[in-house]
């Protein structure tokens, strides 16, 4: 994945990883450095996937087992 494809990536879903992450880590600071954690964890990693359902099933379950692991 190209970094402008990645920009876009992150930039989509940003807003929801972040709703998720607070849930989980009930603050808002904790919950923006997981998503920046995770966003340098996949970075290069991102599976290319047929639809988008399945990537935001992917992207989900990372940021929800990191969030756990905190």
């Amino acid at each position: 994945m190209t970094n402008s494809k990645f920009e876009i990536f992150a930039r989509q879903n940003r807003d929801d990883m972040l709703h998720t992450a607070k849930r989980l880590l009930q603050t808002i600071d904790d919950a923006e450095d997981a998503v920046q954690d995770i966003f340098i964890k996949i970075i290069g990693r991102i599976p290319d996937f047929a639809d988008q359902v399945q990537e935001k099933a992917w992207l989900t379950r990372v940021l929800v087992n990191h969030c756990r692991d905190q």
